[in-house]
Order: structure tokens, then sequence, then C-alpha cells
């Protein structure tokens, strides 16, 4: 199989921390991975920045970035890309990927980075079928409790990466490009669960903010977790919850 082309959508802090991840997996695997690595950011001056100083310093201080990530705000960078890496605010996401439908390589993949929900019509939509659609494109996700500073200080990570039964192959590419000495993910076949489950996560973490608020303890804490997760990931088509000894 040919080199695969990698673009990475997306300048902020956790998508410059996965792009410095992919433009190391890709340059230490050249049979599976064109060296360069594209990357597209919204402004032109943060595109020079990146490209003269190999520093996105407003997101990531001053931590190094490979010289294989290139940087450009020409989003026509993009075409003809093999894996996609999405790291655009959900907001923006439908002004950009819709600019790039029916332009990426024949059997592109997309992996997204963005947490949220899509909600239109009253309907919540997981975000990772939202960007299937204004891709033409499978799509999976990246999910996991990293935290883009530990990362950014090569502090080892894990994260999981939720995809269709139907994109194994596509989940298996960006797990090689993203396998590092200090970064590694795991596959899962639930894409819509890890997409959920990424979602949710902030309204867990309020909520246990509010249980240590009212000084209740930890026990009230994890129930306050658990229950809302089970009810949605059901919903979506996973099977039931033993719970009980």
């Amino acid at each position: 199989m040919a080199a695969r082309r990698v673009v990475v959508l997306g300048g902020g802090s956790f998508g410059s921390v996965v792009a410095r991840i992919a433009a190391e997996g890709a340059a230490a695997q050249p049979d599976k991975f064109c060296a360069t690595v594209d990357w597209w950011v919204r402004r032109q001056a943060q595109a020079d920045e990146i490209n003269a100083t190999h520093r996105n310093a407003t997101y990531l201080g001053a931590c190094a970035l490979p010289a294989n990530l290139v940087a450009t705000a020409d989003l026509r960078v993009a075409e003809g890309a093999d894996l996609v890496i999405v790291a655009v605010p959900h907001e923006y996401l439908d002004g950009v990927l819709s600019q790039l439908k029916g332009s990426l390589a024949a059997g592109a993949t997309a992996l997204s980075l963005v947490k949220g929900l899509h909600v239109e019509g009253g309907a919540l939509t997981p975000l990772t079928a939202r960007i299937a659609g204004l891709l033409g494109v499978e799509t999976a996700m990246l999910g996991g409790p990293n935290i883009y500073t530990e990362m950014a200080r090569d502090e080892f990570a894990e994260a999981t990466i939720g995809h269709a039964p139907s994109n194994l192959g596509g989940a298996r590419a960006f797990q090689d490009l993203l396998t590092t000495p200090t970064f590694r993910a795991d596959l899962c076949d639930d894409v819509a669960g890890v997409d959920l489950c990424g979602s949710l996560k902030n309204c867990v973490t309020l909520a246990c903010g509010f249980v240590t608020g009212l000084g209740l303890g930890m026990n009230s804490d994890a129930q306050h977790q658990f229950p809302d997760r089970r009810e949605r990931g059901q919903r979506n088509g996973r099977g039931p919850v033993q719970t009980g000894c």
C-alpha cells in the first residue's frame, strides 16, 4: 500500500499536541505515511509562526514541533488526503468541513478530536456522525482523559479510538500513526459510545463539583456519575448494564 497522506485540521491546544504526535509517528514510519504532515490553521500569521519557529506559542508555549509538521491557512491543503484529523471547534465544523466534501482521497477516513453533540430540531447527534456526513467519509473518535499540557511535556498518555466495525482498517491506521514512545491508543468498535463519553464527561465533572460543594462523600460522587451514562448508552444501541452482586 502506498504511504498515506495525513492532514490535521485545527490549531488549538489539543489539536496542536495531537498534530505533534502525528508528525512524530509519520516520520518514524515512512513505509506507511508520507513524511510531511500538513496542518491547516485558521490564521496565516499563526501558520507563519509555526513554520518559522516550530512553535505554536499561543497554545503550546515553548513546546517544540517537528520540522515535518507544515502549517498553512489554505484549506485546499486537505484535498487528496487519506487520513484527516479533525480538531476544529464544533461551532465551526459545518463552515470548514462542508468545503471539503468530495475532495479527499478515495477511501479516506477521519478521526475526530471534537467533543460535544450536534443539536438540531430537538435531536442530538454525536459529532462523529456529523463529521462523517459533512466530509462523506467514515469517522472515528479519539477519546480519553488526556491533559494536553502533560502530553506536550511528553508525559505518557493513553486514549481510545472508537470506530465503527466497518472502519477497523481506518482506525488501525490512526492507531499506527499515533503510537509513539509516550502515547498509545487502543481500539473500541463503539464509536457512538466513545463519542458520547467524551461529550458527557464535562457534565460529570460539573456534577462532581456540585457534590463536593454540598459536602457529600465519594459514594454520592460516584453514584451521580454513572446512571445517566448507562441510560444514554442503552438508548444508543448498547446492551443493558447489569448491576448488583
